[in-house]
């Protein structure tokens, strides 16, 4: 006796409709307490999300400063600071030995019993002055940075490293070379 499939009696279609049911029930309780779950450990995951924001900012202060402290394009790291090659070709750019020597014909000469070091300060705190500078200086100062992908700052340490050898050179007896 062949039975057919689409043949069932009502207690069948019931039994069956009953499983369904249940099943979907039973999904929609479980659905429902994963996504209790998921929502009492958002706290959680916001706890991690706070501390990895700050952590972050940790990790890009530390880069600002690891990156402040990498010696510029223009001044190397050496001691005394000298100009690199890249300063070189900025200082010719800039005419900084001919803004230098017009500089040093009105310093104080007192100048010359000041430490080297000493003179090296000044000279950095002397070009960051604006008012130091020529209205020429300070609209080729940020062209020239532009030109080459550096800052103001690396354009400036070049006019101090400038005026410095030559104040230095003058201190001490030494010919200053005017390229």
């Amino acid at each position: 006796m062949e039975m057919d499939v689409f043949s069932l009696t009502a207690w069948q279609a019931v039994s069956i409709a009953i499983g369904i049911l249940s099943t979907c029930v039973g999904i929609g309780i479980w659905i429902g307490a994963t996504g209790q779950k998921v929502k009492s450990n958002t706290n959680g995951l916001e706890k991690v999300n706070e501390h990895l924001y700050n952590l972050m900012e940790k990790i890009n202060s530390n880069l600002i400063n690891i990156f402040d402290r990498l010696p510029s394009a223009t001044v190397s790291s050496a001691s005394p600071a000298k100009l690199t090659e890249l300063g070189e070709i900025i200082s010719k750019e800039i005419n900084a030995k001919d803004w230098a020597r017009r500089i040093y014909s009105n310093l104080d000469m007192k100048m010359a019993y000041w430490e080297d070091h000493e003179i090296h300060e000044w000279c950095f705190e002397y070009v960051r002055n604006s008012n130091n500078l020529s209205p020429a200086m300070l609209l080729d100062i940020p062209k020239i940075a532009y030109e080459h992908g550096i800052s103001r700052d690396d354009v400036t340490s070049v006019l101090a490293i400038v005026l410095r050898d030559l104040i230095l050179a003058s201190k001490n007896k030494r010919t200053w070379t005017a390229e």
